[in-house]
């Protein structure tokens, strides 16, 4: 009995001194150490999402699914300055109306291959690419990473937090973090569940859930979902984020044209970092 209630003390003990204490989770004008390379991919999935399109009174059922997976390398130069190489960037997709296969216009991304450096002057973000010029989309596709880059926003908040905690993030906020201008109306709550090892990192384990709403033209979208995040303490990055949400589409798409789609999208994301090493 002895032996037993000593094992209980020291549980209470340990688990009284993990959730006593205080993690940082994010830094305000952060950035890696020099030299550090970190690749992430993305890999997000839409499969047999229901939709409907009524058109001169007449209703017309079909599915359509999509798959899209992105992969950014990005160097750390110095406190200011970084790299970016987006090296994958690769979409297909397909609808089907009625038993009949609808043709799917899907744009190339214009920086893809392209280096491009980041660079804060005077306090603010600016971008060029490393060689040669860019063509009117590239330019305008750049712009609007540059305006994203100067915007202020963490999903985590710059002071410590313990686990669990629970905090929730604004509209303001979110817009700026999933890039998205469009959204009206939602927020996102952020869980602290625990501490965990991955790729022999310290990192935190964060349970992430949203509800949004917005407005892309004459279209109404939800998306309703919960993302698990794995955050690595020393980096202060996402190094794994696994989740799933819900869509709901509807609108009008053509005059006298309505379409419906519900579809449930999962998304996996993974982060590798090198850091440079330094000889003694």
């Amino acid at each position: 009995m002895k032996f037993i209630l000593t094992l209980v003390l020291l549980s209470l003990h340990f688990s009284g001194a993990l959730f006593g204490k205080e993690y940082i989770l994010d830094k305000k004008n952060y950035m890696q150490p020099a030299g550090t390379v970190i690749e992430e991919q993305m890999l997000m999935t839409i499969r047999d999402g229901k939709m409907s399109v009524v058109s001169n009174a007449r209703v017309m059922n079909g599915v359509t699914s999509s798959v899209m997976s992105e992969a950014v390398e990005t160097t750390i130069i110095n406190t200011n300055k970084y790299r970016s190489l987006m090296k994958i960037n690769h979409k297909t997709g397909s609808t089907v109306i009625e038993g009949q296969e609808m043709p799917n216009d899907i744009e190339e991304e214009p920086l893809l291959n392209v280096l491009i450096i980041f660079e804060k002057k005077e306090g603010k973000w600016t971008a060029a690419p490393e060689k040669g010029k860019l063509n009117i989309l590239q330019k305008k596709e750049l712009a609007e990473l540059v305006e994203k880059e100067n915007k202020e926003a963490t999903m985590y908040g710059y002071k410590a937090r313990k686990v669990g905690d629970v905090w929730g993030v604004g509209l303001p906020a979110l817009k700026i973090l999933l890039g998205a201008d469009e959204l009206t109306k939602g927020k996102a709550t952020v869980t602290f569940k625990g501490i965990e090892k991955f790729e022999n990192m310290e990192c935190a384990a964060l349970v992430v859930t949203f509800d949004v709403e917005g407005k892309e033209k004459e279209v109404d979208v939800k998306m309703k979902g919960t993302a698990n995040v794995t955050r690595s303490l020393e980096f202060l990055l996402d190094v794994k984020v696994s989740g799933e949400m819900d869509m709901d589409m509807r609108g009008d798409v053509q005059p006298g044209v309505k379409m419906q789609v519900k579809a449930k999208a999962v998304i996996n994301q993974e982060a590798s970092i090198k850091v440079p090493v330094i000889d003694k």
